[in-house]
């Protein structure tokens, strides 16, 4: 039986319907679905893993707030093994830190549209775990290529595979059949 931990958006929740846990179940990507809520609501709606840069939060701040939600994200998955981590926007730049931080172990991760804070490159960066970075072309929210910081991680050896689909915005309903099949054939690999 596989197992995926699901990372949900900014000011995302796992009770929205038809929302981004939806269209990532409607994947099958695994047998079993892990998905809860990030530890810190917005104010607004929805909840956050961390808080944003442009919050006037200090970047020690924001990441002991990462820190905080590893540590609750590690407490929720009990001891069964992981095999996947999936995430969207910034649960995708926690999918990202989870795996290079070597904080949760799993056999792949993906992130899709992920946002993101430099940080994950060290001495101690995880260089073994297949890792797909899922762009959108037409993202609307973050660009693309984020500044190239997924070639930054390449060179720097992580075992990380970026993809892009012209056709797809950020936000999930939006994300094209090939956007869709491309996170399938690469999960089979």
């Amino acid at each position: 039986m596989t197992r995926m931990l699901y990372l949900h958006g900014f000011a995302g929740c796992v009770d929205h319907v038809g929302g981004s846990k939806d269209v990532v179940a409607a994947m099958n990507l695994a047998d079993e679905m892990i998905a809860f809520n990030a530890p810190f609501p917005v104010d607004g709606g929805g909840y956050k893993w961390f808080s944003l840069p442009g919050d006037n939060i200090s970047g020690a701040d924001i990441n002991a707030e990462m820190k905080e939600s590893a540590e609750f994200i590690a407490s929720r998955i009990g001891p069964e093994p992981i095999d996947i981590i999936f995430g969207t926007s910034q649960g995708g730049f926690m999918a990202l830190y989870l795996t290079l931080k070597n904080i949760i172990r799993a056999q792949r991760t993906i992130a899709a549209v992920p946002f993101y804070i430099p940080g994950l490159i060290g001495a101690d960066m995880n260089k073994d775990t297949p890792i797909l970075w899922m762009a959108a072309g037409t993202d609307e929210v973050i660009p693309p290529d984020v500044g190239g910081v997924w070639q930054n991680l390449i060179a720097a050896g992580a075992n990380l595979e970026y993809k892009i689909d012209d056709a797809s915005a950020h936000a999930p309903d939006t994300w094209s059949p090939a956007f869709k099949n491309a996170i399938i054939e690469w999960s089979k690999k």
